[in-house]
């Protein structure tokens, strides 16, 4: 196993999420998002680490039973489990909702705060705020 599987900055990119320990196996990192219609798409995430076996139907939960099911040696088997625990770990903490709609909340936001000003301006008597010049 000479690279390594996730890296901070990976995990901080939302990228590259598979892994191939031997061909025919790939270990994936990925996001389920929760939420009702209601709620939001996306307003919060569970991560789980899945496999793909090649013969196999469909994502198994990663464990090292498995990975050693697919060709990958226990001691190896068992870094990857360790690691993939790890990496969700850091995941579900940078990472709890999904960052669309972090972005939409954080715009809804803005323009609430623009709306209260705008309100506390007209009951003070005072002309309204211009908007400020995006940075």
């Amino acid at each position: 196993m000479g690279q390594a599987m996730w890296t901070l900055e990976q995990l901080r990119q939302l990228r590259d999420f598979e892994y191939e320990p031997v061909p025919g196996c790939k270990v994936a990192l990925i996001p389920i998002s929760k939420g009702s219609l209601s709620e939001g798409y996306g307003s919060s995430i569970v991560w789980d680490a899945r496999i793909y076996r090649k013969g196999i139907m469909g994502p198994r939960q990663l464990t090292s039973i498995e990975l050693q099911g697919a060709g990958v040696p226990a001691d190896e088997a068992d870094k990857i489990e360790a690691e993939a625990t790890r990496a969700l770990g850091m995941l579900r903490e940078m990472y709890p909702v999904l960052l669309p709609r972090v972005e939409r909340l954080k715009l809804e936001i803005e323009a609430s705060v623009k709306a209260i000003e705008a309100k506390a301006a007209s009951l003070q008597g005072k002309p309204e705020p211009k908007p400020k010049a995006e940075d």
